[in-house]
């Protein structure tokens, strides 16, 4: 069943700027792109703009000059092109989406767009300000239910041999990663930190010498804890790998000699880590499924796209 959060799964949606273009030509019928024979027209391809604009208002008032709108509309179009590839791929895998399907799922979304909106009223006075009808809204919001009946599909094929191998080959889906939970200063030279090091050696407390010295800002109210949303993975990508190496290294309670990375000078101690731990394939294989069916729907639609014929005329 769709949801507005749904939304975000669709590559249309990850192009957020895309609506900075602007609606020139609503009326046109000249054809944009031509995908084995089926035509996109201006017109559509405006519409489309238009629909997606109901969704995402908040950046409806953005503006772009003209060389990036010329990017963006061909981005946009790629979309509207993998869209009717998407409707492809169910033909030839005989997957069917009946219109009672497409009703409900839109009925969902409605209603939570409306919700958006805080009003009937408010909803089709949009509609009208963008010039479209509710068939225009449908007719963007359908790919979403495509999606789900092809993705239900690919996963019914994936055998557990299959998602074994898949494993074999991707082992970070079978292994809850080595998780630590650290706490730092950070200051601008060695000689710093050797000094702060030592007053932490002869007993100052870490929290209060992080709150009055160290040059992150944060600092000042979380006395230089980090894990403040739980325990981090120790190869989340999001952390500097150097820090996180040095931390990992730790014994809990272990203060460190000063660690160098790009923000400066670090000591850090260790309160708490949980080794990495290599899980039953029952507790990953519905996520070990999830990326494979998505490996799989991803190559198959890029060798359709390779296998048609599109010519782009925008």
């Amino acid at each position: 069943m769709l949801n507005i959060s749904k939304i975000n799964r669709w590559p249309v949606v990850l192009l957020l700027v895309l609506v900075l273009l602007t609606a020139a030509g609503c009326g046109s019928a000249k054809t944009v792109a031509e995908i084995n024979g089926q035509k996109i027209t201006r017109a559509q391809f405006d519409t489309y703009i238009n629909a997606l604009k109901l969704l995402l208002p908040q950046i409806e008032g953005m503006m772009a000059d003209k060389s990036t709108r010329s990017l963006l509309e061909q981005n946009i179009l790629e979309t509207m092109i993998e869209n009717i590839l998407i409707k492809k791929v169910a033909a030839q895998r005989n997957v069917r989406v009946s219109a009672e399907e497409l009703e409900e799922d839109y009925k969902t979304a409605r209603a939570q767009i409306v919700a958006m909106y805080g009003s009937e009223e408010e909803f089709f006075q949009k509609l009208k300000e963008l010039k479209l009808s509710e068939q225009d809204v449908k007719e963007l919001l359908e790919v979403s239910t495509y999606v789900d009946k092809l993705y239900a599909d690919f996963l019914a094929e994936a055998d557990d041999d299959e998602i074994r191998a898949f494993l074999a080959d991707n082992p970070e889906y079978g292994i809850m990663p080595a998780m630590i939970e650290p706490s730092h200063i950070l200051l601008a030279t060695e000689e710093e930190a050797l000094a702060v090091r030592e007053r932490i050696l002869a007993g100052e407390d870490f929290g209060d010498l992080a709150e009055e010295l160290s040059i992150e800002p944060a600092a000042r109210t979380t006395r230089g804890y980090l894990a403040v949303n739980g325990e981090i993975a120790v190869n989340d990508p999001y952390w500097d790998r150097t820090f996180m190496s040095a931390a990992a290294s730790l014994a809990v309670g272990e203060l460190s000699e000063p660690v160098k990375t790009q923000f400066g000078w670090h000591l850090i101690i260790l309160h708490s880590k949980t080794e990495e731990v290599e899980l039953p394939f029952e507790q990953v294989r519905e996520a070990a499924a999830d990326a494979l069916v998505a490996e799989k729907f991803d190559a198959f639609l890029d060798n359709l796209r390779r296998q048609a014929d599109i010519k782009i005329r925008l």
